[in-house]
């Protein structure tokens, strides 16, 4: 997720933003394996993470890792408020982002994942996902797309124990390729065709597809 977030803001990006960011996702997952799966955090939870100190504290209360708790009391608690703020602003004004629109919202803060395309992949289909800047907004958009990108990819590297020949194959058609910035486009097309996935980018300009990776076009 970290990965994903830097390569949606790179210019707007730093070592104390992200730590920050990267502390607080691995207290809500810490806290999320003795939690019910409907009552899940989200992504959504880093914004009260930084800025709740009682929110924080129940959350910390549930999480094990000494190395988490030792994290926040030297590098966040005992900072005075303001340098808080400093580190806390560029993380819950990105991550506020998805909670404009209600389909982000509904999207990136959903508890409980009702979706799992190994079926799809073993059994083979279609699947459609909506992903449009019009309906989430650029950055969720381009989150939402990547995380079921990077999803896919992960399954197909499930394969890997199977023989070649008992690989399901997957094509992956991304229409407005170069809108999902988040989206980790060199390692999925240098990877995973060995574990049999194919992606086809679809993007308007040559150009648009250089600035994402320059070596992608040859690929």
């Amino acid at each position: 997720m970290v990965v994903m977030l830097h390569r949606l803001w790179p210019d707007n990006w730093g070592p104390r933003m992200e730590g920050a960011l990267r502390a607080s996702l691995l207290c809500l997952h810490e806290a999320n394996q003795a939690r019910r799966r409907e009552e899940q955090y989200t992504l959504l939870d880093v914004v009260p993470m930084l800025s709740s100190a009682d929110f924080r504290a129940d959350v910390l209360k549930q999480a094990p890792d000494l190395a988490l708790w030792a994290w926040w009391r030297d590098n966040y608690d005992n900072m005075g408020r303001a340098l808080q703020q400093q580190t806390a602003n560029p993380v819950t004004t990105k991550v506020g982002r998805f909670l404009v629109t209600q389909a982000s919202r509904v999207v990136v803060g959903q508890a409980r994942s009702t979706f799992d395309p190994r079926p799809l992949l073993k059994e083979g289909g279609v699947l459609v996902v909506n992903s449009a800047v019009g309906l989430l907004g650029e950055g969720a958009a381009s989150l939402v797309g990547a995380t079921v990108l990077n999803l896919l990819g992960l399954i197909v590297e499930e394969q890997v124990a199977l023989p070649p020949g008992q690989r399901s194959r997957l094509v992956a058609l991304v229409d407005e390729s170069s809108t999902l910035g988040a989206a980790d486009y060199p390692r999925m097309l240098s990877e995973l065709g060995k574990y049999g996935a194919s992606f086809v980018l679809v993007t308007q300009s040559l150009a648009k597809l250089d600035a994402i990776d320059e070596a992608l076009r040859p690929t």
